[in-house]
């Protein structure tokens, strides 16, 4: 009989399993030798361990369910914990906004303007607490440019964006990815289709495929390639791994209250108790005793004992509850790379300890701002810098960028001090002439406030460099040899040797 390669690994390690326990048989340890390079663990052969009946061996990693669109939903409207991890990071991200540098302030003020007009910070925070929710989301640029969406756009043909629309990945799907190999964005979606079923106008479907050049993508739990194609060319819930963690928090909490419920339990001691379930008129007399001695009890704080009758309360142990909650809240707090004392608003340590945890999670939110904020922002701007309407009149500058605004607020004390030593360089600066009067007052003192940025006009600088090399190779002529280079060029002297 033929057997497959697979079957004869499989009958080979039932029988490796089936000596393991006996490795002084002769026989056993032939197959030991001939296989040592696959039995790659500690094995004890008296107590099992590593053997077929040590649990490790048996233990494997079990499917577990994947959140749907409605359970996540639920979380995010019914459960606190769940609507704050999804929100906290995206409010965190957004709060400071961004500071942009363009050498011209004017074009900075407009591209501000712009943005508090299209109501961008609140439509990119959306757009991430969706992203986060579902594990996808987009903003659909409103772009005037005569351009039907389903063409890659055109920066030279900008006339303005009007609006910003936020759709999350229900209502939209991949239609088609980048197929050229050779390409920066192969594997990336190209096409989107909007899904106009979700709507409540079911009249009139139609095909709407959008260029993803007109979007802006944002994404939640990154998932691998393969992966990510079979959830419809999207990445992952932050909830769905996450859930183990908060049924543990949430089965805690619940176990919690209901030993508070049962914390103290009452006992009446009633010597014919028997007697009196018997019957029905006994039944009857007893449920009067209870009700009377709970109605006596609650208003007057007494109970009335009858004869041979005892009063006890028993009190529920709950030592080392609050212990086995506060693990369970350092779980959740983990697995949201989010601190308790922001998700749980709970401080706790010194406060350089706290202060120090701070730190740490604003610099994993200069990471995120980076990676999942920052390319969206800067496709934004671009576009805006291109616009026709625009104050740059769809002349992009040359030399621009923008920041994040740092989330750290320093103390009014520690912003002093800031200053005091920033001015004291700005002023080593300009002893040096390593920068000007006027560059230093441009860069500190700006519409929107003090800045510790410097910028330096390099197109001034230029000129200035110019301007000062001619007066210097001027100043550095002789005018006697200038004269008798001059009186050369007119009279050349007579070559003897013709």
């Amino acid at each position: 009989m033929n057997h497959t390669p697979q079957k004869r690994f499989y009958d080979h390690r039932r029988k490796v399993n089936r000596y393991s326990s006996n490795f002084n048989n002769p026989n056993t340890s032939k197959i030991f030798n001939r296989n040592r390079k696959t039995l790659d663990s500690y094995v004890n052969a008296m107590s099992g361990f590593g053997g077929q009946h040590d649990p490790m061996k048996r233990l494997t990693y079990n499917i577990s369910t994947i959140l749907d669109r409605s359970t996540m939903e639920l979380l995010y409207r019914q459960d606190w914990l769940s609507r704050k991890i999804i929100e906290t990071i995206p409010d965190d991200c957004t709060r400071k906004w961004i500071d942009i540098h363009i050498p011209d302030e004017k074009n900075v003020r407009d591209i501000q303007e712009k943005l508090k007009k299209l109501n961008a910070i609140v439509k990119i925070k959306e757009a991430m607490i969706n992203a986060r929710l579902y594990g996808g989301s987009v903003i659909l640029l409103g772009i005037a440019n005569g351009q039907a969406p389903i063409e890659s756009l055109d920066y030279d043909n900008i006339d303005d964006i009007l609006y910003l629309n936020v759709l999350d990945m229900t209502s939209l799907t991949v239609a088609s990815y980048y197929k050229d190999p050779f390409k920066p964005n192969y594997g990336e979606p190209e096409f989107y289709k909007l899904n106009t079923k979700l709507r409540s106008d079911n009249d009139n479907l139609i095909d709407h495929r959008i260029h993803e050049t007109r979007l802006l993508r944002f994404d939640g739990a990154y998932l691998p390639e393969f992966t990510r194609h079979i959830n419809k060319g999207w990445n992952d819930s932050v909830l769905n791994s996450m859930q183990q963690a908060l049924k543990q928090y949430g089965t805690s909490i619940q176990a919690g209250a209901l030993l508070f419920q049962d914390f103290i339990s009452k006992v009446l001691k009633m010597p014919n108790l028997s007697e009196l379930l018997q019957s029905d008129d006994g039944r009857r007399a007893l449920e009067l005793r209870l009700q009377y001695a709970i109605a006596n009890f609650s208003s007057l704080g007494i109970i009335l004992l009858g004869e041979n009758e005892e009063f006890s309360k028993i009190q529920t142990p709950i030592s080392g509850l609050a212990e086995l909650i506060d693990k369970y809240i350092q779980i959740v707090s983990a697995s949201s790379s989010i601190p308790r004392a922001r998700l749980f608003g709970q401080s706790l340590g010194t406060l350089a300890g706290a202060t120090e945890t701070t730190r740490a999670y604003y610099d994993y939110l200069c990471g995120y701002q980076i990676d999942h904020l920052q390319p969206q922002l800067m496709k934004l701007i671009k576009i805006l810098l291109n616009s026709k309407n625009g104050l740059t009149k769809g002349i992009e500058p040359e030399e621009w960028n923008f920041k994040f605004n740092s989330l750290w607020d320093a103390t009014d004390k520690e912003l002093t001090t800031a200053r005091k030593m920033q001015g004291q360089t700005d002023e080593l600066y300009i002893k040096n002439k390593t920068l000007t009067s006027e560059e230093v007052g441009r860069s500190r003192f700006r519409p929107d406030g003090y800045s510790f940025d410097t910028i330096v006009d390099f197109d001034k600088r230029k000129g200035e460099f110019y301007q000062e090399s001619i007066s210097q190779f001027e100043f550095n002529k002789d005018p006697k040899k200038e004269e008798k280079e001059n009186k050369n060029n007119i009279n050349p002297p007579n070559n003897t040797n013709q």
